[in-house]
């Protein structure tokens, strides 16, 4: 895990010509979804879809990595840091018109 999540990711030559279908397939899912509620005004429309999908998975990856390399009772955590980023993730992305 530690390999693939800090060895890799800081190889330059391996970000540029790593290519994953099936990943960028799912993120295309997603940004679709994300799109849609959108145009619905679930989601606020000045969030550019690619790039917010992006940070959304980005930062759940993050606390999957903090988990995997953690050699103390982050699992014990894992819930309250999942809540953390749900928290600040979905209700960045809300709408205004969704605030209640």
């Amino acid at each position: 895990a530690e390999f693939i999540t800090v060895e890799l990711r800081s190889s330059s030559k391996f970000i540029k010509e790593y290519n994953n279908p099936g990943f960028n397939e799912y993120l295309g899912i997603l940004r679709g979804i994300f799109t849609e509620g959108q145009k619905a005004g679930v989601f606020r429309d000045d969030l550019e879809p690619w790039l917010t999908i992006r940070m959304l998975f980005g930062a759940l990856d993050e606390v999957m990595l903090i988990l995997a390399l953690s050699k103390n009772k982050a699992a014990d955590r894992i819930e309250f840091q999942l809540n953390q980023v749900e928290k600040l993730l979905v209700e960045g992305i809300l709408s205004k018109a969704d605030e209640t």
